[in-house]
């Protein structure tokens, strides 16, 4: 796949990591649902599903419990009346490229103290936190399909079995 990019996000003095090679735009379907993995103007990866019009999902309580990194984080409805679900990986546990950066404009004092604290406990921008990459995103999108597949075979099972019982 030729990589991607967005045209605004300049990464060039951003601080090493995997991000500097990963492509920033996806776009794939699995299991017949159109899927994206995006990078946002932090560094962050985050991920969509497009969930059809007549699919049970457009219901809030039903997305609202997929098992997704930190959650579904995004919803629109798009033109043709579809709705976009999507996840973020800019949340506490996460490593956020952009962060790096911070350093370089901090105070003087700012920086003592931050060479402190990492004397003392580590580095407290990266303390238990992983960066999510490109495989990890994709492996989450997948995951949300799945779930919506399991899940709207059970609620076909039940409305078969209303419909028997009716």
């Amino acid at each position: 796949m030729e990589e991607n990019t967005i045209d605004w996000l300049d990464m060039s003095q951003w601080p090493e990591g995997p991000w500097k090679s990963e492509p920033n735009v996806d776009v794939f379907k699995y299991r017949g649902y159109d899927c994206i993995i995006n990078r946002s103007n932090v560094g962050a990866l985050c991920g969509y599903v497009r969930v059809p019009k007549n699919s049970k999902f457009i219901d809030e309580k039903l997305y609202s419990r997929l098992d997704v990194h930190g959650g579904i984080t995004y919803t629109e409805k798009d033109e043709d009346g579809d709705f976009w679900i999507g996840f973020d990986c800019s949340h506490h546990d996460d490593i956020i490229p952009i962060h790096g950066l911070y350093e370089e404009h901090m105070s003087d004092q700012l920086k003592h103290e931050k060479q402190l604290i990492k004397s003392m406990v580590g580095d407290p921008l990266r303390i238990n936190k992983t960066y999510k990459d490109f495989d990890f995103v994709t492996n989450e999108i997948m995951n949300i399909v799945d779930q919506m597949m399991k899940k709207k075979r059970i609620i076909t099972k039940m409305t078969h079995r209303r419909n028997i019982n009716g």
